[in-house]
């Protein structure tokens, strides 16, 4: 994250940072819309501060991910608002439709954790917005990898675990195309899915975890 809460403000900046760290820094960037938006010299800053790791926390936050392929879709490049860009992009993709095939991503296994490998899935998004693509179909066919990634993740944890229940929580999880997708795909391969009722899926529901927390600890 480029920046810190710079890049939450500005997604242009978390999707400069998936470039650099997951394709390199001499990938090319001309014809990107996102660079329509971007000061020459505060290119300069982000990629020192990627390469060099100062400010840069790491992260694994899906709606970092969502802001990133907002950016380079053309949809939302700076926020006036918590997640304007991910709720745009939502917004953009047609419900109605099927992505008539996926993003490519792979998943490896480190230290223990099963890990998504995002680099392929970055290149072949900045490949159809320098081709025109449509933000639309960029965004639906995003939509529609992220339920595939859910649904393979849950369906390769399965296997070595023998697992049969999927817990969806999270802030990204307020995406309503993304959750009807994932919750479908995952019930279509067997699984029983738990999803919030009462309880907020974003920051509210840790709140609340952390409030319960507290009061057993000093019960």
């Amino acid at each position: 994250m480029p920046g810190g809460v710079a890049a939450i403000k500005k997604p242009y900046r978390m999707a400069l940072g998936y470039i650099h760290t997951l394709l390199g820094p001499d990938f090319p960037l001309h014809e990107l819309p996102l660079l329509g938006h971007l000061d020459p010299g505060e290119l300069v800053v982000v990629t020192r501060q990627t390469e060099r790791r100062v400010n840069s926390p790491l992260t694994s936050s899906a709606g970092r991910l969502f802001d990133a392929v907002s950016a380079l879709a053309g949809v939302r490049s700076e926020i006036d608002y918590e997640a304007q860009a991910a709720i745009e992009l939502e917004m953009l993709a047609d419900d109605n439709e099927k992505a008539s095939a996926a993003y490519p991503f792979s998943a490896v296994d480190e230290d223990g954790c099963r890990v998504a490998k995002l680099g392929a899935l970055i290149a072949a998004v900045i490949n159809d917005a320098k081709h025109g693509e449509p933000a639309s179909a960029i965004s639906t066919k995003f939509h529609w990898t992220m339920a595939k990634m859910i649904v393979d993740m849950c369906r390769a944890i399965s296997r070595d675990t023998g697992i049969k229940v999927v817990a969806l929580s999270g802030g990204v999880f307020q995406n309503r195309l993304l959750f009807r997708i994932a919750v479908d795909g995952l019930r279509e391969e067997g699984f029983e899915v738990l999803t919030h009722r009462l309880v907020p899926c974003s920051d509210g529901g840790i709140s609340l975890g952390q409030a319960a927390i507290a009061n057993f600890a000093v019960s």
